[in-house]
């Protein structure tokens, strides 16, 4: 169970670890990248994170590195509208976003409004720079190293 939530994660970093915040392109900056409720600062902590894959998978994960559960979600994206099918039960939501430059949860520097079209309204947060990530969940990236086949 342990190895399938740092493998998930492995790929949910790998898959964004090029991507940089270009106020010229916000709708697609909710792509590729992890999104946080709050920052992680030890494996015990209970996050939420949202990720939206360039590819059009997507996925939802609650818990800390030790007990989890992941909602895996198929979505098309149309500029600040994502509509999304989960694969578990088939449920879709639709929901509108805007990615804007924040400092008011550091280490983060980019906040992520969520509204979907029923339900509560949520703020996640992100890095511009994902060098940057590397640098405040070095434990994350340790964990990827040690999941990555050796040669």
């Amino acid at each position: 169970m342990k190895r399938s939530f740092w493998f998930s994660v492995a790929i949910l970093f790998a898959s964004s670890a090029c991507a940089n915040f270009r106020e010229a392109d916000e709708d697609r900056t909710i792509l590729g990248r992890p999104w946080f409720d709050t920052y992680p600062k030890k494996h015990t902590d209970v996050v939420f994170v949202g990720i939206w894959l360039p590819g059009g998978l997507g996925a939802f994960d609650t818990g800390s590195a030790w007990r989890y559960t992941i909602n895996i979600f198929e979505f098309e994206r149309q500029r600040n509208r994502v509509f999304m099918t989960y694969l578990q039960d088939n449920e879709k939501e639709e929901i509108t976003f805007k990615v804007t430059p924040c400092d008011e949860r550091p280490p983060f520097d980019l906040c992520l409004d969520l509204t979907p079209l029923k339900g509560t309204s949520r703020r996640l947060y992100s890095w511009g720079d994902l060098e940057d990530a590397k640098h405040h969940v070095p434990w994350m990236y340790r964990k990827i190293k040690e999941l990555s086949p050796t040669k």
